[in-house]
């Protein structure tokens, strides 16, 4: 969701950059005019930006809380790490270098 929406963003606003270089050049308009302030334009573009922020939070919010929860059975490790190596302390205090986990549990 997040990609698409970006890549969609980015064509949208290279396409408008496009346009706006093309009908605005020196060229065909010598003498620039000073353009006045529009509320209505800036409350929309305040506006929308926040919204498609808001809702690209909630969808990398939603990912993440799954990934957060932690399941009532799962099997607690400490992970102490050191410069160039790991070492795992598990609950029963068996200590090792390398991670072991059961196969048969089907954590998600």
């Amino acid at each position: 969701m997040i990609l698409g929406s970006s890549v969609i963003l980015l064509l949208g606003i290279t396409a408008v950059l496009i346009y706006f270089i093309v009908k605005y050049r020196r060229s065909t308009n010598p003498n620039p005019a000073q353009i006045e302030d529009s509320k209505r334009l800036e409350i929309l573009w305040t506006v929308l930006p926040t919204i498609l922020v808001m809702v690209m939070f909630y969808y990398g919010w939603a990912g993440f809380k799954v990934m957060r929860d932690i399941p009532d059975d799962a099997m607690e490790v400490i992970v102490n790490a050191r410069m160039w190596s790991w070492s795992f302390e598990y609950s029963n205090g068996v200590q090792s270098a390398e991670l072991y986990v059961p196969q048969a549990n089907p954590y998600p």
